[in-house]
């Protein structure tokens, strides 16, 4: 592992050489800017349902709209995602970064300075598809500079920061959008991934990838070793159903946390804003403290006994029942919990989405590295789809609802309802996962000694 970490810095760039302190600081400030990044990318997913209100009046536009509005993001996000995997190999992953944050901030000052629905729903697609290049870069950056055996401590660790965004892009956002309002408030948004991404295009320039003699153009795969690949995949049961587990556990959190939490808890509790915010702030911050936790015990666990699946599948459809148990009272009994039980309520379900990183550890273990970043993306691509259906369907539910005269407590009851069968589907997905690794079937379709070569 230290030898591929020192094959791939040389080729990307990134210092590992024998000067200790040298290496560990340059891999910090890397780690603090993509961490920094997929920060920001939180804060933009879940910043519109703080906002929905006031845009939807400014806008002239309703339920369905929004939804559609918080879809283009993660559309826009999931299509790009192939692309993003293919061009972090070619040109490294600090020079994706920075050049996805400069489209993402073009993104963003459109959408706050938008007068029509038109012209937000583009902001929200060019920011989401300039957000997508964070995260894949992530994973491969955290994938080569960290041993096997701190890859969920450490990956656990960037999940962390990244949520703390949901934090801040929900009761921190309320407040700031009642003082300065909404459009202030993104373009506070837009001057902070401005200079985030001169900051990231400084780094990748003085972490210019070097060319080699062997494979001067970069990595290159041959139709048929991507044909195998592909083959792979479709019969490889795990990843169908880690990527079922994605799409229907992030995508359920994302239609509460992201869009429709605050203007639940707001008619139904009948509270402020700020009030509702600060409730839906609770499922963040329930993730961050858990995700580093989960990712520390995966891995002791699996150093002791030696097992790492085992470990990482016990935790995961533990700590997924009882994300699936949190929706019950919200679907069920909308309004009978107290504030108070609904903050505990909401903290609980963050603990149990915080484990969903440990999905992309056990896929990443099931096959070699040269395969390892292409289904790890496959499988961040439903959860982003997740959370581009979810949402939308909410809010056609909520619109019909509404139409036919039912009483607010019934309206949301009514329209929350594919969140809990999709927290159940989660985990059923996470108690069928089997420890079958994929890395026998992938030599049969490609060589695999070749394609590491070329991929360092």
């Amino acid at each position: 592992m230290a030898l591929a970490q020192m094959e791939y810095a040389a080729r990307r760039g990134i210092a590992l050489d024998q000067e200790p302190q040298r290496q560990r600081r340059q891999r910090s400030m890397v780690f603090a800017l993509l961490s920094v990044a997929y920060f920001m990318s939180f804060v933009q997913r879940v910043a519109l349902s703080v906002v929905a209100a006031e845009l939807a009046e400014e806008l002239h536009i309703g339920t369905v709209e929004l939804g559609l509005m918080s879809s283009a993001f993660f559309v826009a996000y999931a299509a790009a995602q192939p692309v993003v995997g293919i061009l972090s190999d070619l040109f490294g992953p600090m020079i994706v970064v920075s050049c996805c944050l400069c489209l993402g901030t073009i993104g963003t000052w459109m959408f706050a300075a938008s007068r029509s629905m038109t012209t937000a729903f583009a902001g929200r697609i060019l920011i989401g598809a300039g957000l997508s290049g964070i995260f894949i870069p992530g994973v491969k950056v955290i994938t080569m500079l960290y041993d096997a055996d701190k890859f969920a401590s450490v990956n656990g660790l960037f999940l962390a920061l990244g949520n703390a965004g949901a934090v801040l892009g929900t009761a921190p956002m309320a407040w700031l959008a009642s003082a300065a309002g909404w459009r202030c408030s993104f373009a506070i948004i837009g001057v902070l991934l401005t200079a985030l991404t001169v900051l990231c295009w400084a780094m990748s320039r003085a972490q210019r990838p070097q060319a080699t003699d062997g494979n001067p153009g970069g990595p290159r795969r041959g139709a048929g070793r991507t044909l195998g690949t592909l083959r792979v995949f479709l019969h490889d049961r795990n990843l169908w159903l880690m990527s079922l587990f994605m799409f229907a556990r992030y995508g359920s959190q994302t239609a509460f946390q992201g869009l429709w939490g605050i203007p639940h808890i707001m008619s139904i509790y009948q509270v402020s804003r700020e009030q509702a915010a600060a409730a839906v702030m609770m499922i963040g911050l329930g993730y961050i403290i858990n995700a580093p936790l989960v990712g520390r015990l995966a891995d002791r666990l699996s150093r002791l006994g030696g097992d790492a699946f085992r470990a990482r599948r016990a935790i995961l459809a533990c700590t997924t029942g009882a994300y699936a148990l949190t929706w019950i009272p919200i679907v069920l009994l909308p309004g009978r919990l107290s504030m108070g039980a609904l903050y505990v309520l909401l903290f609980t379900m963050g603990l149990g989405a915080s484990s969903g990183g440990l999905g992309f550890a056990i896929v990443k273990d099931q096959y070699p590295p040269e395969a390892a970043g292409s289904a790890t993306s496959a499988v961040n691509i439903m959860s982003i789809i997740g959370a581009s259906a979810i949402p939308p369907i909410v809010g056609v539910l909520i619109h019909k609802a509404s139409e036919a005269g039912a009483g607010i407590g019934a309206v949301y009851g009514v329209s929350l309802w594919p969140c809990l069968v999709a927290g159940v589907c989660a985990w059923l997905a996470a108690m069928l996962l089997r420890n079958d690794s994929a890395l026998t079937d992938f030599r049969k379709f490609s060589n695999v000694n070749t394609i590491r070569q070329d991929i360092l």
